[in-house]
């Protein structure tokens, strides 16, 4: 548990450092327009989805593979660490570099990311769906804390030089490196698919409510993630506020870890999920508003918004963890990291698509840094739409577990089950 946690720890540092500054630091020291930044972003994004699903189906069908990833993790997690590291410091007006090493940074994280996701396979099978949840969300939760004092870093002074913005990062790669390097110790001590004692595999691994999970998932990210990326463009109604902001919905996502478990064991996990996806909507309908009457509006609208967004996180893991869990047990442990892949993917074109729709309002702002307050109101509505779409489609259109599970279709292979 503790090597895990510590890996995840380091993982959720690098990736919380990827979604929160690429896309500012090609507008603003990679010289960028918005909208081709965006794009290269979401770019991106959807190749880190596709590596997420070829890597996770490859570990279930191919049984050689496993024992090459404790050799591969170690490889990927340098490599992703020194390609963020060296994002900073590559040339401006260099679109095609900037992709070249966004492609290495992804290609790297996505061997690193799902086969330390196998490796939560066993909390769900002890049932220990909200600790594991609370154990990824503080570890999400500290590592967007030190990402977000780089942030504020950057936004508080008007003209930050390369050098400051590579040291900021590096150390973010840094500390991520350290971290995540157990994981190939982990992965070398998983002890092998149980498929002898447990009988011949279901072959089913892609449930219903994994598919519908996923695409309300999808949905509402994409509405977090571009509400998160926003702000770091926005002009507050006075100076520090912005800054005081981050840090704030840094503070109550960690707050929100304490308080989201109590009320999921009230209402459930999906009827918990759902509140915090309105609860986001609610919020980001209130920021237009509080930017433009003071900062002390504006700060309890962040403050709102971190402690919603923070039972997204806490209480999302929960829900994937029982969906994956209700699994059928004579599934291989490798069929269990192809459906966590899936998961992944929805998140990572989840993430992709809020950079485009920030990279897009931003061109047609017509400002990079600095946006009026005003210039929100579009742009927050459409965020809104699609949390409550997501709680909606959470509390309403999710299976129950227990239901036909749906059928991977196979081609017949000597490394099939």
């Amino acid at each position: 548990m503790l090597g895990f946690s510590r890996v995840h720890v380091g993982k959720s540092l690098l990736w919380a450092g990827e979604d929160s500054l690429i896309l500012y630091i090609m507008i603003r020291f990679l010289a960028l327009s918005p909208a081709l930044a965006g794009t290269i972003f979401l770019a991106s994004s959807l190749w880190n989805a596709l590596c997420d699903g070829f890597i996770g189906t490859l570990i279930h069908r191919c049984g050689r593979a496993k024992r090459w990833l404790p050799a591969v993790t170690g490889g990927a997690i340098l490599a992703a660490s020194l390609g963020f590291a060296m994002l900073p410091l590559l040339p401006a007006h260099a679109p095609w570099t900037v992709a070249g090493v966004l492609l290495l940074i992804r290609t790297s994280y996505a061997l690193v990311d799902v086969p330390h996701n196998g490796l939560t396979r066993s909390l769900a099978r002890n049932g220990q769906h909200l600790k594991s949840a609370q154990i990824r969300a503080g570890g999400a939760a500290g590592a967007a804390l030190i990402v977000g004092a780089v942030c504020a870093g950057l936004l508080g002074s008007s003209s930050p030089a390369r050098t400051t913005a590579a040291l900021l990062v590096g150390s973010i790669a840094g500390t991520g490196l350290l971290l995540m390097a157990p994981l190939p110790r982990l992965l070398a001590a998983e002890p092998p698919d149980r498929d002898a004692s447990a009988g011949k595999p279901s072959g089913r691994t892609m449930s219903p409510a994994l598919w519908h999970y996923c695409g309300a998932t999808m949905l509402g990210l994409t509405g977090l993630g571009t509400m998160g990326k926003a702000l770091l463009h926005l002009h507050g109604p006075g100076a520090g506020v912005i800054e005081t902001g981050i840090m704030l919905i840094i503070v109550m996502r960690l707050a929100s870890i304490g308080i989201w478990p109590s009320i999921a064991r009230r209402l459930g996990s999906r009827s918990a999920l759902a509140l915090a996806y309105l609860t986001c909507a609610i919020a980001t309908l209130a920021l237009p508003l509080a930017a433009q009457a003071s900062g002390p509006a504006l700060l309890m609208a962040l403050g709102l918004f971190g402690l919603a967004s923070g039972g997204v996180t806490v209480v999302g893991w929960a829900v994937l963890s029982e969906v994956l869990g209700a699994g059928d047990p004579r599934d291989r442990d490798t069929a269990y990291t192809a459906a966590f892949g899936l998961f992944t993917m929805s998140m990572k074109v989840a993430l992709g698509l809020s950079a485009a729709l920030v990279g897009g309002w931003l061109a047609v702002s017509g400002v990079s840094v600095g946006v009026p307050a005003e210039q929100l109101q579009l742009l927050c509505r459409s965020v809104a739409c699609m949390t409550v779409a997501a709680a909606a489609w959470i509390a309403i259109a999710h299976p129950a577990p227990g239901l036909p599970r749906l059928r991977m279709r196979r081609r017949s292979s000597p490394d099939l089950p």
